[in-house]
């Protein structure tokens, strides 16, 4: 009986050892039914009885790690949590692990969350390259250009070669300067428009809102001389078609325009009729009960009309009327219109 040969089935040995948890090479997926023999290693593993807190940072960090790079990136910040928690004295573990948490909330755009993390890398671990590059790459994301490129110098001048942080460096400083234009020019427009209501108000123009009138986009301007520049729009009903002077001074007449309207038929206003002519038109500012009005001033007609409700949506409120002489003649309606946003402004 001694003497009798044991017969070992090398393929069941092979499956035994494969399948056994000492021998896998990852961890199994999360919330699967637990094998007896991976959870005793994870407790031998994880034990404070018999782990310092230094090896318990270390296996928390290699676990987070694992989750890592399978993206698993809230499984591997509550690793290095984890491993954060052990609170071991070894200060360039310790900063590994809340750069490491940080790349994780990074991956889950909780870039706040990382740079506090980041910034206690640092404080751990002077000069630590991977968090400052980190670091610069959330200020990036947040779209605060000062902060990368402050983080930017401070990587490069431990590594001045850097291309990452060249790169960020150099993208942050076009946007920075972009967003400083952007910014000296939202002032000077806002100052064009303080000057303007001003004026507005010198020409016995009443104005409520604080927002300069427009039209099609064509804002109220000072000339050179110092002269309002309004924006007019002369609506041809019959035509279906509009004229946009967007330079009317005020102190220019209604005939000028005109002129200048009719002799445009060659060029870009072909679609008004040969029977438009100076000679055979009057005008009439219906709610002023005023007629033939081709030499009067715009400012004139802004100051009589200082009391009238501009809105987009009712045109009769602001209806200037060519009215033709000769009975052939086309009817003209020239609207000043003030619009802003599609929204009703009171004016003058």
């Amino acid at each position: 009986m001694g003497d009798e040969k044991v017969v070992i089935d090398k393929e069941k040995l092979y499956e035994d050892l494969v399948n056994h948890p000492i021998f896998w090479s990852e961890a199994p997926p999360e919330n699967s039914e637990m094998h007896p023999c991976y959870e005793a290693l994870q407790q031998l593993k994880y034990s404070e009885d018999i782990n310092s807190p230094e090896e318990l940072a270390q296996a928390n960090k290699d676990e987070g790690n694992l989750k890592f790079k399978k993206k698993l990136f809230k499984y591997a910040i509550r690793c290095y949590t984890d491993g954060i928690e052990q609170k071991c004295s070894n200060d360039t573990l310790n900063a590994e692990l809340y750069s490491n948490r940080a790349a994780a909330n990074f991956h889950l755009e909780n870039y706040g969350s990382a740079i506090k993390d980041l910034k206690q890398a640092k404080q751990l671990k002077p000069n630590y390259l991977k968090a400052i590059l980190k670091g610069a790459q959330c200020y990036q994301k947040l779209d605060k250009a000062d902060d990368c490129i402050t983080w930017c110098n401070e990587g490069l001048n431990i590594e001045p070669n850097n291309i990452a942080l060249q790169k960020l460096k150099e993208d942050a400083e076009i946007k920075l300067k972009k967003k400083k234009e952007q910014e000296l020019e939202e002032a000077k427009k806002e100052e064009e428009e303080k000057k303007i209501i001003e004026a507005l108000k010198e020409r016995n123009l009443a104005w409520k809102g604080s927002i300069v009138p427009s039209t099609n986009d064509k804002m109220v301007k000072f000339d050179e001389n110092g002269y309002l520049e309004w924006p007019v729009i002369f609506h041809f009903i019959e035509c279906g078609q509009s004229y946009l002077v967007p330079n009317f001074n005020e102190y220019s007449i209604f005939k000028d325009h005109i002129l200048l309207m009719l002799d445009s038929r060659q060029t870009i206003a072909e679609w008004i009729p040969d029977s438009y002519t100076p000679n055979n038109i009057t005008t009439n500012f219906t709610l002023l009960k005023m007629d033939y009005q081709h030499f009067i001033l715009l400012l004139k007609i802004l100051q009589l009309n200082r009391d009238l409700n501009y809105y987009p949506n009712e045109w009769k409120k602001s209806e200037v009327i060519i009215i033709p002489k000769s009975e052939l003649a086309k009817l003209v309606h020239l609207h000043a219109l003030v619009e802003t946003n599609n929204k009703p402004l009171n004016t003058f």
